[in-house]
């Protein structure tokens, strides 16, 4: 297929190419040379200092050394540039879900990126033994599923109440039948009676 790249340069692609989301060979090659870019010491220190960081070691152009550095959390740690560069911070900060400070609260309550949220779950599988309601499972990969849907109920969403554990395959099957919106009791009693006859 002929395209025309949004880098404005007019190419040949197949389709299969353009689904994976590739571009012309002109932005690869472009790609290809950020890839190999050799970051100066000052150029490195200057990131560590916009992300509220301090570095302490010498940065000797190699991504996966080790370099020791003060968080902004205060913490001192050493991290590998590389990983740096993408985003991780200290392990405190991980701790306190902060491994990527780029993404805001709104995103991680989208994503469900935060500790209520992981609390909420773990207690909603200590409640049900670790065991799919479903279909009994429990060496399955298991799911905490909102009873009462995640983006409609917010003030249900760490409710332990709303919460049942269903195994992948179930919980897959319940929202193949249901869908993702407005789900409720009625529908889970149904789908725990139909899947246990």
């Amino acid at each position: 297929m002929r395209y025309i790249c949004s880098c404005g340069n007019e190419s040949h692609m197949s389709y299969k190419n353009a689904k994976k989301g590739r571009n012309c060979a002109d932005c690869g090659r472009k790609k290809l040379s950020l890839a190999k870019v050799i970051y100066t010491h000052d150029y490195v220190s200057q990131f560590f200092a916009d992300a509220g960081c301090v570095l302490l070691d010498e940065y000797r152009a190699n991504p996966n050394e080790k370099l020791r550095y003060v968080c902004k959390c205060g913490t001192d740690s050493s991290i590998r540039w590389s990983h740096f560069m993408r985003g991780h911070r200290c392990q405190y900060c991980r701790a306190q879900g902060n491994k990527k400070p780029h993404i805001t609260d709104d995103e991680r309550i989208t994503r469900r990126h935060y500790q209520a949220y992981r609390e909420w779950r773990t207690e909603v599988f200590e409640r049900d033994g670790y065991r799919c309601r479903c279909c009994g499972e429990s060496r399955r990969y298991l799911n905490a599923h909102h009873i009462l849907n995640y983006a409609e109920h917010r003030d249900r969403r760490v409710d332990v109440t709303n919460g049942v554990t269903l195994c992948k395959t179930c919980h897959d099957d319940f929202h193949r039948l249901y869908g993702r919106r407005n789900n409720n009791e009625v529908q889970l009693s149904e789908f725990i009676r139909g899947v246990a006859v």
